[in-house]
C-alpha cells in the first residue's frame, strides 16, 4: 500500500474514520485486498505481529491534525505481519505497511512448486523454462509481459482501459461489476457470503492474536465443512476459477 499516514493526516474524509482506527486498534486492516478469493484455501490458523507506531508519532509533532490531542498515542503499529496456515498446508503472508515512506506497492507475490511471480518486478520465474546463464546461481526474473500477450484473461483485455480509472489498478471496477450483475439478475456472485466472512474475519482475528502476544488463533469455518465438497462456481464472465470462453467473443479472446 502507499504511504497512508498522509491520508490519515490530511484527508477530510479519513480524519474521522481511519484516524480513530489507527488510534485505537492494533490489527490487519486491509486483508480483503490480499487474501485469495478461493474458499478452498480456507484458513485454519493464523498469527499476527506488530511493532510500535514510530512513523505516525514522528510525523505528527511537525504536522498536527486539527482533531488530534497533543498527547495522543497511536495503538496501530507501522507494520502488521499476519501469517495464515491453510487447510492444505499453503501459507499466506499479509503485510499491512501503510505508514512508512515508500513507493506504492501491494507486495504481491505467488510462489508455487514450479514457478514464482513477483508483481513489483513484473517478472515470473518458471522452473525449467526461464533461461539463465550457466553459473548464474542467483537466477533472474523473466519479463511477465510476453506471457500476458498469450494468457491474459479476456475480461481484463476487454475492460482494462476503463477499469484502471476506478481504483486499485482496476480491480475495484471488475469486482463491483460482478456484484451488480449478480444483484440485478439474482445470480450467485463469484465472491459469496462465505468468502466475505472468511476475508473479513482476518481483521478481528489479527487483533486477537496481537492482544495475546502474537499467539496463534483458530479461524472459524463459516461453511461448516461444506467447502470440502463445494459446488462448482457459476459459469460467467466473472468466474474466478476458470475462463468461461462461451461468455467472450473471438475478438475479446484475441482470436
Amino acid at each position: 500500500m502507499a504511504d497512508r499516514k498522509h491520508m490519515v493526516c490530511f484527508s477530510d474524509f479519513l480524519n474521522a474514520t481511519e484516524y480513530s482506527l489507527f488510534l485505537e486498534h492494533r490489527k490487519e486492516f486491509f486483508c480483503s485486498f490480499s487474501v485469495f478469493d478461493q474458499i478452498e484455501f480456507l484458513e485454519r490458523q493464523m498469527i499476527a505481529f506488530i511493532p510500535d507506531a514510530l512513523a505516525f508519532h514522528n510525523e505528527f509533532p511537525i504536522k498536527l491534525l486539527k482533531i488530534q490531542p497533543k498527547n495522543a498515542k497511536f495503538a496501530q503499529g507501522d507494520i502488521v505481519t499476519t501469517m495464515i496456515k491453510c487447510a492444505h498446508g499453503e501459507t499466506i503472508t499479509l503485510v499491512h505497511d501503510c505508514t512508512l515512506p515508500r513507493p506504492y506497492s501491494r507486495n504481491y507475490k505467488i510462489h508455487g512448486t514450479r514457478a514464482a511471480y513477483n508483481e513489483d518486478a513484473k517478472g515470473i520465474y518458471i522452473d525449467g523454462v526461464t533461461k539463465h546463464e550457466d553459473g548464474d546461481w542467483m537466477h533472474s526474473w523473466e519479463p511477465f509481459e510476453k506471457y500476458l500477450e498469450k494468457y491474459e484473461h479476456p475480461l481484463w483485455k476487454t475492460y482494462a482501459s476503463e477499469s484502471e480509472k476506478h481504483g486499485h489498478g482496476g480491480m475495484d471496477y471488475l469486482v463491483f461489476s460482478a456484484f451488480v450483475e449478480s444483484a440485478m439478475y439474482d445470480l450467485e456472485p463469484p465472491i459469496d457470503v462465505y468468502d466475505a466472512a472468511t476475508w473479513m474475519a482476518i481483521t478481528c482475528l489479527s487483533e486477537q492474536s496481537i492482544a495475546m502476544g502474537s499467539m496463534p488463533v483458530p479461524v472459524p469455518d463459516f461453511t461448516n465443512g461444506m467447502w470440502i465438497d463445494r459446488a462448482p462456481a457459476r459459469r460467467s464472465r466473472y468466474n474466478a476459477e476458470e475462463i468461461c470462453e462461451e461468455f467472450f467473443s473471438d475478438e475479446e479472446k484475441g482470436e
